[in-house]
């Protein structure tokens, strides 16, 4: 298992639509506010790629997710910063407490500029695209260095994304590791989208593995009633002391993504949890449930939760469960950031300690 210690800090250049973005003093549970299309959701897959690496397979996913399947290479062009496929996205987190470091570089080492199109064609873009000469494959090439902990040596795995035409290659090209050893480089992470409801056979996972009762733990912060959970023919269904249980469906939504969000994590031993839009689909009363269950698996599962919300709701729910005395002790590791464009049009990030968000809630200055 996978047991880095959580990320302190987070670089994203030139990836998507940031172009220079840092966030420091991250905590345990972290959650990113701000408008809409501010870059909220890359934040989450920068982390994703970051902790995949050398892996380049992600990006495709990403890419699908967000409505926009690849079919090409040069389909993966939009996650560059503007499209200019000609710089290169660069990721990086440090580890203070542990001395670890992780950085990522994705390029297109093999461009060619548009040809000259014909005049009765629509105008030319003016990136360049990832398109090759002929001799040339089209691809991506993703370098990563890890240090696992202070005083150890850093490694180096470099890898491509080939497009062959009819389909994709992923490929190691140059590592310093023994191949035993590069699977261990990516950390354990999942990406949770705003209208993703559960898989039946991450449910049924935890089942087989008798770890119902870790899961039935974080059901009853929503549900008090849950009793047992199991799973029959693709469907979940949960006892809460009825003549029969009942489908998982036929439950809340804050019910549905709280099984879905912590069995993931407590199936695959994750240790990165992105939650886009985390309040999506809820009733406002359900998430502070959402939200104490989140928080209590980010400390008893060592996984680091980075969530997404444009809503006061979301943020005041966080602020009634933190000034609860049993949850006094999570304070310290949870961490508001409003990204923000500034005049230049760059998107910054500003850090809310507990201490500073609670202060801003109770004397109702807009912080999102």
């Amino acid at each position: 298992m996978n047991t880095a210690p959580p990320w302190d800090t987070l670089t994203i250049r030139r990836f998507r639509g940031l172009a220079d973005l840092r966030m420091d003093q991250l905590g345990t549970f972290n959650l990113v506010l701000g408008a809409n299309d501010v870059g909220k959701t890359s934040v989450l897959e920068s982390i994703l790629l970051l902790a995949a690496a050398p892996n380049p397979e992600p990006a495709g996913g990403m890419q699908f997710l967000r409505g926009h399947p690849v079919h090409y290479i040069d389909d993966l062009g939009w996650l560059f910063h503007n499209a200019l496929v000609d710089t290169s996205i660069d990721l990086a987190s440090e580890t203070a407490s542990g001395g670890a470091y992780r950085s990522l570089s994705i390029t297109a080492p093999h461009t060619a500029v548009i040809p000259k199109p014909d005049p009765e064609q629509p105008p030319p873009s003016s990136r360049r695209a990832l398109s090759s000469t002929s001799d040339k494959p089209r691809l991506l090439r993703y370098d990563a260095t890890v240090r696992r902990r202070s005083g150890s040596a850093p490694v180096f795995v470099a890898a491509t994304l080939v497009d062959k035409g009819d389909s994709f290659e992923a490929n190691v090209v140059d590592t310093d590791l023994d191949p035993g050893d590069i699977n261990r480089i990516p950390i354990p992470a999942t990406f949770v989208t705003a209208d993703a409801g559960y898989e039946s056979d991450v449910i049924s996972e935890v089942v087989v593995a008798k770890n119902a009762d870790r899961l039935i733990r974080y059901l009853r912060l929503v549900n008090p009633r849950v009793r047992q959970i199991t799973v029959v023919d693709k469907i979940a269904y949960v006892d809460i002391g009825l003549e029969r249980m009942l489908p998982l469906n036929m439950f809340g939504r804050g019910m549905v993504r709280t099984a879905q969000l912590m069995a993931v994590c407590i199936a695959k031993a994750h240790r990165i949890l992105l939650v886009d839009e985390i309040e999506n689909g809820l009733h406002y009363k359900a998430i502070p449930s959402l939200l104490e269950a989140l928080l209590s698996l980010s400390r008893e599962e060592n996984v680091q939760v980075f969530a997404t919300t444009h809503r006061l709701g979301t943020l005041e729910g966080l602020q009634q469960v933190l000034s609860r005395d049993e949850f006094a002790d999570h304070r310290d590791s949870t961490k508001c950031f409003a990204l923000q464009r500034d005049r230049d049009d760059l998107v910054r990030a500003y850090r809310y300690d507990y201490s500073q968000f609670d202060h801003c809630i109770r004397q109702g200055i807009e912080i999102r």
